[in-house]
This record gives structure tokens, sequence and C-alpha cells, in this order.
């Protein structure tokens, strides 16, 4: 579970960092908490 978890954050790094133009929750999985969601925007 934690493995799978880890993958998915990596998964979502990865398709955010080249986009940052487009709004986060667009690419991030719905469950995607929005603090995580502003941190990244933020980073």
């Amino acid at each position: 579970m934690n493995i799978r978890k880890t993958n998915r954050n990596i998964d979502i790094r990865i398709k955010i960092e080249p986009t940052k133009g487009i709004p986060t929750r667009f690419l991030a999985p719905a469950a995607l908490p929005e603090p995580l969601v502003d941190m990244l925007i933020k980073q």
C-alpha cells in the first residue's frame, strides 16, 4: 500500500512539473487533498 502511494505521488509530480501553467487539479487524481495541491502549485 505504501509503495503504491509513493508511486502515485511520483507520477503526479512528473505530470505537474512540465505543465505548471495548467491547474493541478485537472492533472491530479480527485482524491488528492487540496492543501497538497496548493503546495505543489506554489513549489
